[in-house]
């Protein structure tokens, strides 16, 4: 290794970025680095997935991910959505190619382009302000190729561009000053400058000539060869790509792989391979050390780990590198630990930090079961010999001690789709309660059904809702509309208690349970509570809320002698009955949702609530849940309300709907970092002012005549953004905040003159509340004649006027009172009935009565919003009459308009109270249907157009053919301008004209499974 003093300049080459456009997202194996774990995704997203090659990346002091790429320029991303960032660049740039981009502290958006020169945003002034080399300046830009941007300890701005480097001093914004300047023989005058990196003695920069140190005086200057003999042989054998602090040391990278700065011997030592690998040392663009000590490689052909400690390349899992074929050209670790990795020509992609809390099950089970394994799983038992019982539709699986399986199906012609409760007796057998009757599986390991206690009861076999069974061997059976029923099987002992649930159709037991004092409690689905006294059920009197009736309870669940835990439709209840007092758990306290369908306490004395949308554990010590997901490895959102069981060693194993998971309960929880909650998006009137901010302290000031203020908000945790929670209120116009609500736009119209305060508080997709909650402060200034003076004269004015009407008028009103008044009533039904006659003018089509263009319009965008937040699917169906023209050149125009007032008559009769329906153009007719599938909106299809082809269209006694083609889109969660809508539903419409008229035809991009 050799440590030169000097360097003469050298051969500059281009650099050529890739263009190519990649849309599909894929998922790659999950690295596991110490006990976390990374799965990387390719994010997929309509502007942000475009990008072809991200060559930086950066996370504000807010926690907003920016990146700059050479397709879509710089854009934002807020865990939610992509915001372009590229309005205002210079007005002759073909495309914005955006190489590098920092925000200093002063809060300036400085952005390096290639081949259009450096800009920053000034906020005030709204724009951008450019930079660009001039050979006439000494100080201009060095080149119009900028590489890389870094802001140091003082605040300076540092350009590192193709052909040397500019600095910008904090206070003076506006000025460049080229570095060495009076020196065109320095190394660094005209070097392309690949990184850079502030260090305890000075500042490194990677070059296209090797390494340089900078004094921090930048008086003093060492040049270093990472390997002087590539640098003789190989074109670019010298050139760094990457240059980064490490673990307190100078770390680079280049084509010829890694090195790190050895102080005591100043020079630099390749960083290799255990002894006896061979393969070839990485091309080296990028390396990161994260917040825990990983130190991440980004290379042409994917993602490396070095471990720091030995300082080897780490393997992962069977291979070197991960995220392979994928040349990475920037990363970033943002502050939860998940790395964010940009690509040439591949786009963005997500290595979420996760940490596997749960494990199907379906790993540990033989390929011929998998398939099984991995649906609905509705029960689960560990009996007293360790085997684990798992129920799945049709059948059953066990696994013994050994982890040897077996599988029981039920008799087809018994038709069981859901075990609704394992329990195993004192004698061994295990009994399962099912939708088609009772079955138990006992020593002999024969499934059989049990029919003997519908014999006694006298009753055809009835779906068993839930089953107990006691330490002497007596079954309790809940039966569907029947009862509860106790039932010893030897002694052939029955009795039925809760008869009363037959009076309420539907009403059922959803649980059956048993506390340390040996007393029986139900929960059930009308008639609340019951405990059994030793002679029977007696309804326990619950006080939660303002609630008449007896709740709806999922589940009850003992703790200790007089408190409970139930589960609701509004929340998780602890229920203390001795004091009748009573606390509720929900979305506040880090539940994913308010129903709750079941509850369990494990062996260590933790808390776990299930949830259709999840599992939430009770954190020991605190009175709030953690939510857990599909990116904690739970294979399905949907957890079982009686699948949930443990095993002596304290082993839990829950049922999910895409089948079981087991999870250590010692296992601590991870990502309960209290996420910051900011301003993403602003507009004013329609017109988008997000720029115009100071997003460190967003403050508004609107004039008084202003009309729509609407403001977006994230909640900066990328675990499982999409459920992210808000809840907001105006202080100032409305006390109390909104409902905790997944939407992020908050919108306020007409508000009066005043000063509020915009507080919006944010969760976690996980239940734990934001850093602080985000404040805006609004002014909204009040008119001239809101002035005390204009309210004074004002009001002189108003007195003098009235003294004078009244002492000139008096005589005149009390005579003509009556007339007035009788005038001024008949004026006011006069104005209200053309006001609105001009609203349905305006808005209806004169001829059909259906709505116009406009109309619908103005009204779908409403029904679109409603459907996204009720997460509900929505229909548009476009139809066109069959040779209308026809029509109109042999009977008239007349005739067509009678034609067209009869179609319209028909879909008005077939039509619900929420759908939209508008004569579209001409014989065109447009309907959205909110809340229906592909298969409710090609049936009300079906009947229009069986309806017109059978009705009995007459003009002047003469019969006329009436036929429709119609087209049909169906969406599920998507926001799109009714323009796309109607476009797809017109190319369906399209090819049904094509293939013959009279048809109904899908667009391609419907779902078909009626979702």
């Amino acid at each position: 290794m050799f440590i030169l003093e000097s360097f003469g300049p050298r051969t500059r080459a281009g650099f050529a970025y890739g263009v190519c456009l990649l849309l599909a997202a894929w998922t790659w194996a999950e690295p596991a680095v110490g006990s976390v774990q990374y799965q990387f995704e390719r994010l997929a997203d309509e502007l942000g997935g475009r990008q072809s090659s991200i060559y930086d990346l950066f996370q504000d002091p807010d926690g907003l991910i920016w990146l700059a790429g050479d397709t879509d320029g710089l854009l934002r991303f807020d865990g939610n959505e992509f915001t372009s960032w590229n309005e205002g660049f210079a007005a002759d740039l073909t495309r914005a190619n955006v190489s590098t981009q920092v925000i200093t502290p002063a809060g300036r958006l400085w952005v390096g382009s290639w081949g259009n020169g450096l800009q920053y945003w000034d906020r005030q002034q709204e724009r951008y302000v450019a930079f660009l080399a001039d050979a006439d300046d000494p100080d201009a830009l060095a080149d119009n190729r900028v590489q890389r941007l870094m802001v140091d300890s003082g605040g300076r701005v540092w350009v590192g561009t193709a052909a040397g480097i500019n600095l910008i001093d904090p206070d003076d914004p506006d000025r460049l000053r080229r570095f060495a300047r009076d020196d065109p023989d320095h190394p660094l005058f005209g070097e392309r400058i690949w990184g850079m990196v502030e260090h305890d003695d000075g500042f490194w920069l990677a070059t296209t000539g090797g390494v340089y140190w900078l004094s921090p005086d930048l008086l003093h200057w060492r040049h270093y060869l990472l390997d002087l003999e590539a640098a003789e042989v190989f074109e670019r054998g010298a050139e760094v790509r990457t240059i980064a602090r490490v673990h307190g040391e100078i770390w680079a990278g280049s084509q010829l792989g890694v090195f790190r700065h050895d102080a005591a011997g100043d020079r630099f030592v390749q960083i290799g391979f255990d002894d006896g690998v061979a393969r070839p040392m990485p091309r080296v663009n990028v390396i990161l050390e994260s917040a825990q000590g990983h130190v991440w490689i980004g290379a042409f052909d994917g993602l490396y780990l070095i471990d720091p400690t030995r300082r080897r390349f780490q393997r992962q899992g069977e291979a070197w590198n991960r995220i392979a074929d994928v040349d990475i050209r920037s990363m970033l670790e943002d502050s939860e630990g998940n790395l964010w990795i940009g690509s040439r020509d591949q786009g963005l992609i997500h290595g979420w930090r996760t940490q596997k809390v749960f494990s199907p099950l379906v790993r540990q089970m033989p390929d011929n079961l998998a398939e099984l394994g991995r649906r609905l799983t509705s029960a689960v038992l560990f009996d007293d010999r360790d085997r684990l019982w798992l129920s799945v539709p049709g059948g059953m699986l066990r696994r013994d001690a050994a982890d040897q399986w077996r599988y029981w199906e039920f008799p087809s012609e018994i038709g069981v789709r859901r075990v609704e409760g394992l329990r195993q007796a004192p004698d061994g057998r295990i009994w399962i309660g099912t939708n088609d009757g009772l079955f138990s599986i006992g020593a002999d390991d024969q499934l059989r059904a049990e029919s003997r206690i519908y014999e006694l009861l006298g009753v055809g076999t009835l779906p068993v809702n839930s089953l107990y069974v006691h330490d002497d061997g007596t079954l309790w059976v809940s039966l569907w509309q029947y009862g509860l029923v106790e039932w010893h099987p030897e002694t052939e002992h029955t009795r039925v208690f809760l008869e009363q649930l037959r009076r309420l159709r539907g009403d059922l037991v959803y649980q059956l349970t048993r506390d340390d004092r040996g007393q029986i409690w139900a929960a059930t689905r009308y008639s609340g509570l019951f405990r059994f006294n030793g002679d029977e059920f007696e309804a326990i009197e619950l006080q939660i809320g303002h609630q008449l009736d007896a709740p709806t309870l999922y589940c009850v669940v003992p703790e200790q002698p007089d408190r409970l835990w139930l589960c609701t439709e509004d929340g998780l209840v602890r229920y203390d009955l001795a004091r009748a007092e009573h606390q509720v758990f929900g979305s506040l306290q880090g539940l994913p949702v308010e129903r709750i369908t079941g509850f369990f306490l494990d062996p260590l004395g933790s808390a776990w609530a299930l949830t259709a949308q999840g599992v939430a554990r009770k954190l020991p010590d605190s009175e709030r849940f953690v939510s857990y997901g599909l990116g904690d490895g739970l294979p399905g959102l949907g957890l079982q309300r009686n699948a949930v069981h443990s095993n002596a060693d304290g082993l839990l194993v829950m049922g999910t709907s895409h089948g079981a998971v087991q999870v250590d309960p010692a296992a601590p929880p991870r990502g309960l970092n209290q996420p910051p909650t900011v301003l993403s998006r602003l507009w004013i009137d329609g017109m988008e002012r997000t720029r115009t901010l100071d997003l460190a302290t967003p403050a508004l000031s609107l004039p008084h005549d202003f009309r729509d203020l609407m403001i977006q908000v994230a909640v900066l945790d990328f675990h499982d953004p999409g459920r992210n929670l808000v809840r907001y209120r105006l202080r100032g116009f409305e006390a109390e905040f909104s409902p905790l609500t997944r939407d992020r736009i908050i919108r306020y119209m007409n508000l009066p003159p005043g000063s509020y305060v915009l507080e919006v508080e944010g969760w976690s997709s996980r239940g734990v509340p934001g850093q602080r909650p985000l404040e805006i402060p609004i002014e909204i200034a009040a008119p001239w004649w809101h002035s005390p003076l204009a309210w004074v004269s004002a009001l002189l004015l108003l007195a003098a006027l009235i003294w004078a009407t009244i002492a000139l008028r008096e005589r005149q009103l009390r005579v003509s009172n009556e007339r007035l008044s009788a005038l001024v009533e008949a004026r006011t039904q006069e104005l209200g009935e053309a006001n609105r006659r001009l609203r349905a003018s305006a808005t209806e089509d004169f001829l059909t009565g259906l709505l116009n263009r406009r109309g619908f319009t103005e009204r779908f965008n409403a029904v679109q919003q409603l459907a996204i937040r009720q997460q509900a699917p929505l229909a548009l169906v476009l139809f066109d009459l069959d040779h209308f023209k026809r029509i109109n050149d042999e009977y008239g125009h007349d005739a067509g308009d009678h034609v067209l007032s009869a179609v319209a008559q028909i879909v008005k009769q077939r039509l619900r109270r929420a759908d939209l329906a508008a004569r579209w153009g001409g014989e065109e007719f447009l309907l959205a249907l909110p809340d229906t599938d592909v298969a409710g909106a090609v049936g009300l299809c079906e009947t229009l157009r069986t309806r017109l082809a059978e009705h009995d269209i007459r003009h002047k006694d003469q019969p006329i053919q009436v036929s429709a083609t119609f087209g049909v889109v169906v969406r599920h969660g998507v926001s799109a301008p009714l323009e796309s809508w109607v476009k797809a539903a017109d190319g369906a419409m399209y090819t049904g004209k094509r293939g013959g008229r009279n048809k109904i035809v899908v667009a391609e991009n419907s779902p078909h499974d009626g979702l």
